[in-house]
């Protein structure tokens, strides 16, 4: 729309033009105009936010407009696992030459050479396509690709550097299509040549591979050839999660060496019992020594005398601390020695032992009739010789028909052989 001062639009001067029959006729044709250029502005933002999100609506609208055509090609590369069928390939082509600055019909013309193997052609077209829309991740992630494919770790750099600024959405994006090249054989060795260059992503990717459940020593390799960006030291992030990824997937004893290896390098290099039983704050997080989950239903920490100071509210049920044992089959006893004010009438604070996967429960120990004078309580169990190679150890807030705070102070829990 042209401004005032345009020629096409003439501001009418005061005078008696402008209070004759004249101006009126002018104004009303002015209005149609508006009306007209409004449709038109309307159709043709719809025309092009439909053919991104709705392009058979779009197509209803606007049957010729270009961006149906990509959009409807687009829409079937998507969701038809990158195949297009001929008559929507051909559609796009011809719509090609109406939009020469399209970078849709590049990007499924490389698709279809990628699907020949036929990747100079391939890359020849991404390229073309990154030409006329370098923020398309979709195009940058085929591309990068193509490079490491080709052992072309400069611009193979140079893609993951700008896929990281395209849009706030392409970093996950990226992380996933890095965590394929880096299962690949073919592109493995390449891809860490180009994290080299730019660690960025380097602790991302390994935690994404830790919670997929990737091979641990694929894990560790990219880990030991990759350098963490800016000479980071002390345990990652990436680490913890591997490490309960492993116990998930019940591979106890290596989960635990890698654990010791991580941040406990001075503990047992088998676990006996129970890991700073005392409160003392050891080395090593989750989970072989405590985790403390947060929880609106109480709270449990350390303090610096030592302690385990506990403060259950009563009205939701809660797991407040747990760490991962690894007691052999047989007779064992849960020992505490501990002081409060928890009744364990009602709402209630235990102590339990189940086995990890199956949850089957070994062992309950209520904190009853606990006062301000310190004393022991324990519990015998039995570890199964099957089925039960390691054990959760959890302190949990149970709520009651009557909610009632609890709140114990706890110096010492171990788990012992039963005589």
């Amino acid at each position: 729309m042209k401004s005032s001062s345009s020629p096409l639009v003439k501001t009418p001067k005061r005078g008696s033009a402008s209070r004759g029959g004249g101006w009126w006729l002018l104004l009303v044709l002015a209005a149609a105009g508006v009306a007209l250029l409004g449709w038109l502005v309307v159709k043709t933002s719809a025309a092009s936010a439909l053919a991104a999100d709705s392009p058979y609506v779009a197509a209803r609208i606007v049957p010729d407009d270009p961006r149906v055509a990509f959009g409807i090609a687009m829409t079937e590369f998507m969701t038809r696992g990158g195949r297009v069928t001929d008559r929507s390939k051909e559609r796009a082509r011809r719509a090609s030459i109406e939009a020469p600055l399209a970078e849709e019909p590049f990007l499924l013309a490389a698709v279809d050479a990628l699907t020949k193997n036929d990747r100079p052609r391939a890359e020849r077209l991404l390229i073309a396509a990154r030409l006329r829309d370098p923020r398309t991740d979709l195009t940058r992630l085929l591309l990068l690709d193509t490079y490491l494919r080709r052992n072309r770790i400069t611009e193979a750099t140079g893609e993951i550097t700008a896929l990281s600024g395209v849009a706030p959405e392409a970093g996950g994006l990226l992380i996933g299509e890095l965590a394929r090249l880096a299962q690949s054989p073919e592109t493995r060795g390449p891809l860490e040549q180009a994290l080299k260059k730019n660690p960025a992503f380097r602790d991302r990717l390994l935690a994404h591979l830790a919670d997929n459940n990737a091979d641990p020593d694929l894990i560790l390799r990219i880990a030991r050839n990759v350098p963490a960006a800016g000479g980071a030291s002390g345990p990652q992030p990436w680490q913890g999660r591997l490490v309960v990824s492993m116990a998930d997937q019940g591979q106890i004893q290596r989960a635990y060496e890698l654990w010791r290896n991580f941040y406990a390098p001075k503990a047992p290099a088998k676990k006996v019992g129970v890991y700073d039983g005392g409160f003392q704050g050891l080395p090593g997080s989750g989970p072989f020594s405590w985790t403390f989950p947060a929880s609106p239903a109480g709270i449990a920490e350390r303090t610096p005398s030592r302690t385990l100071q506990v403060d259950y509210y009563g009205r939701d049920n809660a797991e407040l601390a747990n760490q991962l044992l690894m007691l052999p089959p047989g007779a064992h006893r849960l020992s505490i020695r501990a002081e409060g004010d928890a009744e364990g009438e009602g709402s209630k604070l235990s102590w339990i032992v189940e086995c990890q996967p199956s949850k089957a429960r070994l062992a309950d120990l209520v904190l009853r009739k606990l006062t301000y004078a310190p004393r022991a309580m324990s519990v015998n169990f039995t570890v199964p010789s099957s089925g039960c190679s390691a054990q959760w150890l959890r302190l949990i807030g149970t709520a009651g028909e009557f909610p009632k705070g609890q709140a114990a102070t706890i110096s010492a829990i171990q788990v012992s052989a039963a005589g």
